[in-house]
């Protein structure tokens, strides 16, 4: 998340004194609501107001914006490919259509999954098990959920 960011490069104390540099990082995580045509509009735009003070400022916007730097050629904002492209954590069509924001399904799955056995290292052979019924769970529940938004 952007405040961990913020943590990590020490600009806990910059990001309670200094406004603008608050109103920066406040512009950073709504990039997720612009259609996909605008984001990468959105994320030039962040790079031409990002604030002289304090200089990590750019740092923490090239952290947090999921594109590689070639999708945004001049910027040069990234090195590296994105983790997770735009179309999976943009949330603006979901949010016109009135549904779930967020992959809350998922995270649940995968919290369930990595907590089943909190004791030592399971065999393989019932981490193997416990990952098809897990699976098959998540699957009837996405089915299910389909059905509820197509009515």
């Amino acid at each position: 998340s952007t405040w961990r960011k913020i943590q990590e490069l020490g600009l806990s104390t910059q990001y309670n004194v200094n406004v603008e540099f608050r109103l920066f990082c406040g512009m950073v995580g709504p990039l997720a609501f612009l259609s996909l045509e605008d984001v990468i509009e959105g994320m030039r735009y962040l790079k031409n107001v990002i604030p002289q003070d304090p200089p990590e400022a750019e740092e923490l916007l090239s952290s947090q914006l999921p594109l590689p730097s070639d999708t945004l050629m001049p910027l040069r904002m990234r090195h590296t490919s994105p983790m997770f492209a735009p179309h999976l954590w943009n949330v603006h069509d979901a949010t016109m259509n009135n549904n779930a924001r967020t992959n809350n399904i998922c995270v649940g799955w995968n919290n369930k999954f990595f907590n089943l056995d909190a004791v030592g290292n399971p065999p393989q052979r019932r981490v193997r098990r416990r990952h098809v019924q897990l699976q098959e769970r998540h699957r009837n529940l996405c089915v299910a959920r389909r059905r509820i938004t197509r009515l």
